[in-house]
């Protein structure tokens, strides 16, 4: 460096703590049962079950309050083979555990899924017996 370059120098202020990040979701490898949303579990099975601002269909999940990137029909949730599968039907993305679905996504109990921006948020659990 030439002269003058220590003139380039100077104190930073100490830094602010970071903030603690949210806890990751408790994921335990077995696939979810039901999904909850506003406090309702709602059981998934082989007959999809649609989530969206109005989606159509006899099992659908019309997510309520700011609806800023919710598609009428944004995902489909549905069993296959053991597991439980989304696809994202949305222009907008659906996201799990903070990841954006690349077109279908496998399930497990304790993921949350994220529709829109902020978004709503819906959390897959597993219930027993």
């Amino acid at each position: 460096l030439g002269a003058g370059a220590d003139e380039l120098v100077a104190a930073l202020p100490a830094a602010a703590p970071l903030a603690t990040p949210p806890a990751a979701p408790r994921r335990d490898g077995r696939a979810p049962t039901h999904l909850v949303y506003r406090g309702r579990a709602i059981a998934l099975g082989p007959e999809p079950l649609l989530v969206g601002r109005a989606p159509a269909g006899a099992r659908a999940v019309a997510v309520e309050g700011p609806a800023a990137g919710v598609s009428r029909t944004h995902c489909r949730l549905a069993a296959e083979g053991g597991d439980v599968v989304l696809e994202d039907l949305s222009r907008h993305g659906t996201f799990v555990n903070g990841g954006r679905v690349e077109r279908r996504v496998h399930l497990a109990a304790g993921d949350r899924v994220r529709v829109g921006t902020p978004g709503v948020e819906l959390e897959l659990v597993r219930l027993e017996g």
